[in-house]
């Protein structure tokens, strides 16, 4: 996964301080044909009775793997859940394929067992094999930028999960970079959605440690983020990205004890 290709593409955007770019050579391209068919029509809330026996068998499966890959992960700052039960959106860095499980491994933790739905770029409906099976069937919701999907489908399915108490994780660095462990630059759609349905974001960062067995995560939980009803929806939403990133930022330095900076090391990249 983390190939030389794909440390290279990370120092290139780095140099370019563009730190949303796509990094990995093997994604899916996704065609306005493969979109007609696989994105546009795609049963997000499970309507049909297949996919929601499908949903519960990948939902099983995906736990055992939450419990299996995060037996060493800890989880700071849970407090900050206190008394929360409803809706909100979870935001985290994305470096993994699997650094879900470590969101699930906390949403577990606090009863949202069935209840995480995560928003997935549209080229993750192609992938194959059993990783792919388990994205399609469990809560994702991929996301396009085709303006007919998004008012549709990807809306009233959002709409559906806040309506059941989701908690709908959004990847705001948007693009995975593996193993890099450095928070990126947020975009505004995580934000755009907390204030139009007036929910809170919950924001997380996950550290990562290298010990002889593999990789140690903590998810880091920080005090939810609320929208500022004095403010417009453009000013909350830019107010709520800083606030997130300034989080995330504190964290890394923290816990790394190096200011964040994005000039390329290897030392960033952990796998």
């Amino acid at each position: 996964m983390l190939t030389q290709e794909v440390r290279n593409n990370i120092k290139a955007s780095l140099e370019k301080g563009e730190l949303n770019n796509k990094v990995m050579t093997s994604d899916h391209i996704v065609t306005p044909s493969d979109r007609r068919r696989c994105i546009l029509p795609h049963d997000n809330t499970k309507r049909k009775l297949h996919n929601k026996v499908k949903c519960e068998v990948a939902t099983a499966i995906v736990n055992h793997l939450t419990k299996k890959i995060n037996q060493t992960t800890q989880i700071v700052g849970l407090e900050n859940l206190k008394g929360f039960k409803g809706a909100g959106i979870i935001t985290a860095n994305h470096f993994s394929p699997v650094d879900s499980t470590v969101v699930r491994f906390l949403t577990n933790k606090v009863g949202k067992k069935r209840k995480l739905s995560i928003v997935v770029a549209e080229t993750n409906m192609f992938m194959p094999g059993k990783l792919g099976w388990l994205l399609k069937n469990v809560n994702t919701i991929p996301f396009s930028s085709d303006l007919a999907y998004i008012e549709k489908n990807f809306n009233p399915s959002l709409e559906k999960r806040i309506k059941q108490k989701h908690w709908i994780l959004f990847y705001p660095e948007q693009e995975m970079w593996p193993g890099f462990t450095k928070p990126r630059h947020l975009k505004p759609g995580a934000y755009h959605y907390a204030c139009k349905y007036r929910i809170p974001i919950i924001p997380t960062f996950i550290t990562m440690e290298k010990k002889d067995d593999g990789i140690q995560y903590t998810i880091h939980v920080f005090p939810l983020i609320h929208c500022d009803p004095s403010k417009n929806a453009k000013e909350n939403k830019e107010a709520m990205m800083e606030a997130d990133f300034q989080y995330k930022k504190e964290c890394y330095e923290r816990v790394y004890k190096k200011s964040l900076t994005y000039e390329y090391s290897d030392s960033d990249l952990i796998f």
